[in-house]
């Protein structure tokens, strides 16, 4: 669900409007000096699949026996990501933020018996089109960073969406109900709108199936409550509400005319954090509201992580910067660590080769390791052999981490690891062949700033039998040409490479 509109910025001029548009400019303002919000924006409220008769037995239940007490505590992990510029500047909320929005909500939450937390730190995520994002991209978002059975949580610097008419609603928060598909759940909000307490917690409040207090979807729930339990959201110890908001509420007091579909005159609660009343007056939720989390949180939330003690492998290179030869076998140090889990645990290895970093091009090698139990840290060499035709130009080794995803992790988002580097000719002598002993291929390798043109490259078997001439044209200081090998019969062979009119380079391969 989408509410909490921060503004509308776009208006016509239109002279015989001047009059209307001055009259709702004057709203506007008074609503945006209560720190007040407008317009909610139905996502997936249609697609929630909450049982409201289940809910309306629980309460009834809980009402005659007058049981209000919860279960004990349960633990329900988020998972917080900030967003920053691509640049990694302006986190749309900095951490202190963040933990006081959290601190609140589960001081909101406490009668719940639901106190929420995330493991480890909070994810930033750099990135200037999510940065101030509309609510399409926030499903994009979603799956890009989605971490299964969590509560995600999204904050951004701004939220909008653009309607037929031209306006632009700017949103403080977005939240999922209940539904089927868990993996498409969250919550997205405004890093500057959190500076409002109750954000979370009425977000929160949505993610575990409470409605507006003035919801009207369901039909209008009448002041004398005979239709509570059908209409309205569906509870009758939040009295029926006509959209709470800064112009008929003052001090916290409702001073409104409006009166509900048979007449009698609304009297809401101002103090509800479902409702909108001005953020300085909402402080609580109903008890009924409260029973309605609960039973929520036992079911159609029950798929939720209640503990941080749950696998999370993460890998890193330990080295910044390489250069290798063509043909060369390398040791590759990496550092890969069991975050939660406390069991063995095999994991594959895969070693890609590609031109652009973290590209999941030719893989050239694979590996399967175990983590001892109990074992946080692995520090381990990669053996990988490189590829004899290497482009002179900055490549990039990924390894990644349970690629087939064999283990339920945390965070699938770190199971990977770039390293890039540069292609050195400087072990090479100036004129030699790699890889010599060769099998289907080798290369002629050859430098010298001063000659240059034509090149030559004749092969000979013992006998002095011309086998194989190639022509190729050097024109930088290094040059290298590949050898077709595989047609030849194994033995030695000797190989001519001369440039221009130059005395000729006389080689010796070995052909297995």
């Amino acid at each position: 669900m989408n509410h909490n509109h921060k503004n509308t910025i776009t208006l016509e001029y239109d002279l015989n409007l001047l009059k209307t548009i001055s009259f709702l400019f004057v709203i506007l303002i008074s609503l945006e000096s209560d720190g007040q919000h407008l317009n909610c924006y139905d996502s997936d409220k249609a697609l929630s699949v909450i049982d409201e008769e289940r809910i309306n037995e629980v309460i009834k239940g809980r009402i005659e026996n007058k049981n209000f007490r919860n279960d004990e505590r349960d633990t329900i992990i988020i998972n917080p990501i900030i967003l920053r510029k691509s640049d990694g500047s302006d986190p749309s909320i900095s951490l202190e933020q963040l933990d006081l929005a959290i601190n609140a909500a589960n001081e909101y939450f406490k009668f719940t018996n639901i106190y929420f937390q995330y493991c480890g730190n909070p994810k930033y995520l750099d990135d200037d089109i999510y940065y101030n994002l509309t609510i399409e991209e926030g499903h994009s978002l979603n799956d890009l960073m989605h971490v299964p059975n969590a509560i995600n949580i999204y904050v951004v610097e701004t939220i909008s969406q653009a309607f037929p008419d031209g306006t632009v609603s700017l949103f403080c928060g977005i939240a999922s109900f209940p539904k089927p598909e868990t993996d498409s759940r969250y919550l997205l909000l405004d890093g500057a709108c959190m500076s409002d307490e109750t954000l979370l917690a009425h977000e929160l409040g949505h993610f575990y199936g409470l409605y507006h207090t003035h919801e009207t979807a369901f039909g209008d729930e009448f002041v004398n409550r005979e239709n509570c339990e059908i209409a309205g959201d569906f509870l009758c110890d939040t009295p029926a509400d006509p959209l709470l908001h800064g112009s008929n509420v003052v001090s916290c007091r409702y001073f409104g005319s409006e009166v509900d579909p048979i007449g009698d005159q609304y009297r809401p609660d101002t103090k509800n954090i479902m409702s909108y009343a001005p953020q300085d007056c909402r402080s609580k939720f109903s008890w009924q509201q409260i029973i309605r989390m609960r039973d929520i949180h036992m079911n159609e939330n029950s798929y939720l992580l209640k503990t941080c003690d749950f696998p999370d492998f993460t890998i890193k290179i330990d080295t910044l910067f390489a250069a290798f030869r063509p043909n060369q076998e390398i040791e590759l140090p990496l550092v890969i660590y069991n975050l939660g889990s406390k069991k063995l645990a095999g994991l594959r290895l895969d070693a890609y080769l590609s031109d652009e970093p973290g590209k999941r091009m030719n893989l050239i090698e694979n590996d399967t390791i175990l983590f001892p139990e109990n074992q946080s840290q692995l520090n381990l060499k990669m053996k990988i052999k490189l590829p004899v035709d290497l482009p002179e130009t900055t490549q990039y080794i990924t390894v990644v981490l349970d690629e087939s995803d064999q283990h339920k992790e945390l965070d699938e988002e770190n199971n990977s690891a770039t390293l890039a580097y540069k292609v050195d000719y400087g072990n090479l002598k100036d004129v030699t062949i790699y890889p010599n002993p060769a099998s289907d291929r080798t290369k002629v390798f050859l430098r010298n700033e001063t000659m240059k043109g034509e090149v030559l490259i004749d092969l000979f078997d013992t006998n002095g039998r011309l086998v194989l001439r190639e022509t190729r044209i050097k024109t930088y200081d290094t040059f290298q040409a590949e050898i077709n090998t595989a047609f030849l019969l194994p033995g030695i062979y000797f190989i001519s490479v001369r440039v221009e009119d130059s005395e000729p380079y006389q080689l010796r391969l070995l052909k297995i």
